[in-house]
Parts: structure tokens; sequence; C-alpha cells
């Protein structure tokens, strides 16, 4: 088993409160996590065992996959955090359901064309 890497998390606590522009006080509140957790898990001040929860409402809070740092503890590679509509399966039916209503919306238009042809022919002959 690999020893849980906690200076590993607390460096990427750290650097993604800076990317995201965040002070541990909207991270707690982001989290329902203390501040004084966040704070001890940031800069591993305090060696005590962090259960599965808490870190994962801290990676859902800094907006990573809820099983990011969890990851990193564990020396492994983060997973990709899917938003809403990024899962292909769900981009790919989107996009056929759109290409659908485009055809649909084509064939339409090609219709309307008809009948303003044929409504011109009538008032202006020809």
């Amino acid at each position: 088993m690999v020893e849980p890497n906690w200076d590993a998390v607390g460096k990427a606590v750290r650097e993604r409160m800076i990317q995201l522009g965040l002070l541990q006080e909207e991270v707690a509140r982001r989290s329902n996590i203390a501040p004084a957790t966040i704070r001890e898990i940031e800069y591993n001040t305090v060696q005590r065992r962090r259960g599965k929860r808490t870190l994962r409402a801290l990676s859902a809070a800094l907006d990573w996959h809820e099983d990011h740092l969890e990851a990193i503890k564990n020396g492994e590679t983060p997973p990709e955090r899917v938003m809403p509509g990024q899962d292909p399966g769900e981009v790919a039916a989107g996009a056929a359901s759109a290409v659908e209503a485009l055809r649909e919306l084509v064939d339409r238009v090609t219709e309307i064309e008809s009948m303003v042809r044929d409504l011109h022919r009538k008032v202006y002959g020809g």
C-alpha cells in the first residue's frame, strides 16, 4: 500500500486556490469544511487521517472531479472531471438531435421557398 502523500495534496490545493483566485474562507463555504481544516490540509500541519468525504468535498469546491485529491494523495493520476453535457454519449446524442433538427429546418425552408415561387408566379404571371 502506498503511503499517503499529504504534501502533494496540500500543494495541489494551494495551487488550485491561486489558479481560481479563491481564499480559504470561500473554499470553506463551498465545501462546508472548517477553514482550520482547509489550512491544515493546505499546509500539512496536522498529521491525521482525513475521510474520503472531506477530500471529495474539497475537490468539488475546487471544481475538480470528486476523487481528484484522493488520487493525488495515493500517487495516482486524478480522474478528469466530466461537466454536464460533456459526457461523450450525451454529446453524440445532442449532436445527432441537432443534425436532425437542422435537416427538418432545411426541408421546411425548401417548402416555403417553393410556396413563395408559386405565389410569385400567380401574382406576377410567369
